[in-house]
């Protein structure tokens, strides 16, 4: 309800009022279709019917920018898509925390509770509400959302007790997001290499990617650099070079860049670990419990999109990562002149219809 509903309207109310304001640029966030494909699946008719509903929203922002006091451009953008599958939990019985704990030989693993997308979304908009200190909404959200404030962020949801509770790092901590695994080891200074690894816990890393739920595991040698790691084979990304299977082989052809992008990071984990990926019935396994899922690779969660006006200049190189994004819209931003005024808006000849579903039903 508060993200398919009241954090969609306060959205559009937000966004309809900059139009009218006449703001140069505003950027806004509709999660709604998101939230429920994640628990339904990305084609189920209660997905479907909140993406319908939100394509509503979007005919009311046209009609907005027909009375605006400047012309405006309008982008479209989804920041990945979703791929599908029953969760690591589901199949295998167990979670990735317990699996690697169980590979740590009488070590213990911490798997903090995070909030859920959802409410993180929910956060998030009362966060950037009560900073705005001209809002008289934001001001009367700061003083009811007082005890759930921690270090300025607003907490609701299980992700609370994390952020009050500092415990005892334990031998390692495993996070999760979608089919990606994050492990890193606290009481290992810096940034832990397949070397340290193997004196500490013997055949660790080989043993994580043999798991049948495992696609790789991405961890940096000291000798070799960053390495890809397979149940069958290693991929060495210096050079793209593979002994044996590639571990790679069933997962799109720019993942290798991806890869380098984030084993560059200064905060990149001591081991990336990625699902299996299964193209022939386009499937991968979460590590939380989300039978839609992004944050990995492998499938349509690897697919996003950017509509925009035919005038906008495409790049010649393929998009990768969030920054490429990022210079593509600050380009477009320098350089747009603004359309000419269109004419004044007219409904549909037709009323809009519900989308026809496969099985030939509409949804709701």
């Amino acid at each position: 309800a508060a993200t398919t509903v009241i954090l969609r309207d306060l959205t559009v109310y937000t966004l309809l009022a900059d139009v009218y304001r006449g703001v140069p640029s505003a950027y806004v966030d509709f999660v709604g279709y998101d939230e429920v494909a994640h628990h339904s699946g990305i084609s189920a008719p209660d997905a479907l019917e909140t993406l319908w509903r939100l394509d509503q929203q979007l005919a009311r922002l046209e009609r907005a920018i027909h009375e605006a006091p400047r012309p405006y451009h309008v982008v479209v953008l989804s920041d990945h898509g979703q791929t599908q599958g029953s969760t690591f939990l589901q199949r295998y019985g167990q979670t990735l925390g317990e699996f690697t704990e169980s590979l740590l030989d009488g070590g213990e693993v911490d798997q903090p509770a995070f909030s859920t997308e959802g409410w993180g979304n929910l956060n998030g908009v009362l966060s950037d509400a009560i900073t705005d200190e001209d809002s008289r909404l934001g001001r009367v959200l700061a003083r009811v959302v007082k005890p759930r404030t921690v270090d300025g962020e607003v907490v609701f949801g299980p992700g609370y007790r994390t952020a009050v509770e500092h415990d005892e790092p334990h031998d390692a901590i495993v996070l999760a997001s979608g089919n990606l695994g994050l492990v890193s080891f606290p009481h290992m200074e810096g940034r832990v290499t397949l070397e340290q690894l193997g004196q500490r816990f013997p055949r660790f890393v080989q043993r994580l990617a043999e798991h049948p739920g495992v696609g790789f595991v991405m961890v940096r040698s000291e000798e070799l650099g960053a390495l890809v790691v397979g149940g069958h084979g290693i991929r060495h990304l210096a050079d793209d070079s593979v002994v044996g299977v590639d571990p790679l082989a069933s997962f799109p052809s720019n993942t290798a860049d991806h890869l380098r992008r984030t084993d560059s990071f200064t905060n990149c984990p001591d081991l990336l670990v990625n699902s299996f990926y299964d193209p022939d019935i386009d499937e991968g396994a979460a590590f939380e419990e989300l039978i839609g899922f992004h944050g990995g690779l492998g499938g349509k969660q690897a697919e996003p999109f950017v509509l925009h006006p035919a005038t906008f200049p495409v790049p010649d190189a393929p998009l990768v990562g969030a920054e490429s994004i990022h210079h593509l819209f600050q380009g477009w931003l320098a350089t747009a002149t603004g359309p000419e005024r269109p004419p004044a808006w007219e409904p549909p000849a037709e009323p809009a219809e519900h989308p026809v579903l496969p099985d030939g039903g509409r949804p709701g």
